[in-house]
């Protein structure tokens, strides 16, 4: 059995019980997305590149992009768990982390969008 970011977002998302896999899932995107916005404050330390445009391009297009946009369809599947399992949760402060964790990786990504585009 290989392992791959693919199988273990599919096997959480598999969960039988809502809360344990929304948790999950909203862990696995706030990692991924916060670690991407560090890594690239602090990319011209750690990767050497100083202003150098076609770097910045490739860094953007082969790591940043990609992994913001995998954690804002993480996201997005854990807010829809949250969300249609509203119910189910026995615990508020698990609802309430779901989403403390979940919400503001959308509406950054659409601020970010925003101010790109305008």
């Amino acid at each position: 059995m290989e392992f791959s970011i693919r199988n273990l977002i599919s096997k959480i998302i598999l969960l039988k019980e809502p809360q344990k896999s929304a948790l999950k899932l909203s862990i696995v995107s706030a990692i991924l997305f916060y670690g991407a916005l560090t890594i690239n404050y602090f990319r011209t330390p750690l990767l050497g590149t100083h202003g150098y445009a076609p770097h910045n391009i490739v860094f953007n297009f082969l790591f940043f992009i990609p992994v913001t946009l995998s954690a804002t369809i993480i996201a997005g599947f854990a807010l829809g768990k949250v969300i249609k399992n509203w119910t189910v949760f026995s615990k508020d402060s698990e609802k309430y982390t779901c989403l403390f964790l979940t919400l503001p990786i959308p509406l950054l990504v659409i601020l970010r969008l925003v101010l790109l585009f305008s």
